[in-house]
């Protein structure tokens, strides 16, 4: 199925030198990539230790600028929960996130979920500008990349061996 679907549009890519040369190019970086998913890639832990630290730090930068700018707009929630989750709004929380948005910061609803609620995924907190929505934003990728590199310390690849750790990190 593959050759034949090759042979169905390897004429279309002649008709446009670009479309051909970005065939050629997007073929070599496959083959890379392959190679990197088969031989795994090393990843020096000293170096992701380092930064899941300095993550965690920008973690607590952003959430605490985060606890002013919400203090000083009048946005409280209870206060067992605030201390249940020990901050007083947790950013994951697509309820929380919710009620702030469009109840308390009256943003207008542009998207909605599948289920119908108001969206308050990336794609629709993008758009709106405003201080505290920003702040929101950052403590998810600060604690994204904090958990990206969690992530691949896990999945270092002991040694055969030694039973010690390659430090080479495979996509599986």
């Amino acid at each position: 199925r593959t050759m034949l679907l090759f042979m169905l549009l390897d004429p279309l890519l002649d008709e446009d030198p670009r479309l051909r040369e970005h065939y050629e190019l997007e073929l070599r970086l496959l083959r890379a990539v392959m190679d990197m998913e088969r031989r795994g890639v090393r990843c020096r832990r000293d170096w992701c230790r380092f930064e899941i630290s300095r993550a965690k730090l920008r973690v607590k930068s952003h959430s605490a600028r985060l606890a002013t700018l919400l203090t000083d707009s009048g946005f409280f929630l209870p206060e067992k929960q605030v201390k249940k989750q020990g901050m007083p709004l947790n950013p994951n929380s697509g309820k929380q996130v919710r009620q702030l948005v469009y109840d308390h910061l009256k943003f207008p609803v542009k998207l909605y979920t599948d289920k119908g609620a108001p969206s308050v995924a990336s794609k629709a907190l993008q758009v709106m500008k405003h201080p505290i929505i920003n702040e929101i934003a950052s403590v998810k990728l600060q604690t994204k990349a904090q958990s990206f590199f969690n992530n691949y310390l896990l999945h270092a690849v002991p040694d055969p061996i030694t039973g010690g750790s390659t430090d080479v990190v495979h996509p599986s």
